[in-house]
């Protein structure tokens, strides 16, 4: 990748409450925060902060930890976060950017080189805060982080030799 090249598919694979490792999408307690997505590790809780309390109530699961049989190659992108039901229509249309899982990047090619400045991402949309009355505020949960998979015979990493220079980043969280 030439320098500052990027290759992004963040919040490009499911969207909120989709997926196998999906957070928990409430229809009985439309103010909870939804639970974060899962892919290959544990998302976390979700939770409702009631104004005056210190504490956060547990309120959404977070979504079940998937596992790779270590045969087969993902074919999908991340599972999107929790989310109460009420919500689903609005995050899944494509005016809001908020807990999508990170996306499916496959890179094949002989040989990779990495410069400066270049970037491959397959990054989960954070969660968001989606609706606040007087005395409850809501939100939902993360998108899990994608997978990123290369397959090359050679791969490079261009080392920063001065004090401007950004590492090459690989990121799917």
């Amino acid at each position: 990748l030439e320098n500052a090249s990027s290759i992004l598919s963040q919040g490009k694979g499911c969207s909120a409450g989709e997926g196998d490792g999906a957070g928990e999408v409430r229809t009985h307690f439309e103010l909870c925060g939804g639970g974060g997505a899962s892919n290959l590790g544990a998302g976390g809780d979700g939770a409702l902060r009631v104004e005056g309390e210190k504490a956060l109530m547990h309120c959404a699961a977070k979504g079940f930890i998937t596992e790779w049989d270590g045969l087969s190659l993902p074919l999908t992108g991340a599972s999107g976060g929790g989310c109460s039901s009420g919500l689903r229509p609005q995050l899944q249309s494509s005016s809001l950017a908020f807990s999508a899982g990170g996306g499916l990047l496959w890179l094949s090619t002989p040989k990779l080189y990495l410069n400066a400045s270049s970037r491959v991402k397959a990054d989960g949309l954070q969660g968001t805060m989606v609706g606040k009355s007087a005395k409850l505020a809501m939100a939902t949960g993360g998108g899990a982080g994608g997978q990123i998979l290369i397959f090359t015979e050679d791969i490079r990493v261009e080392e920063c030799m001065d004090e401007d220079c950004e590492p090459p980043e690989l990121s799917a969280e």
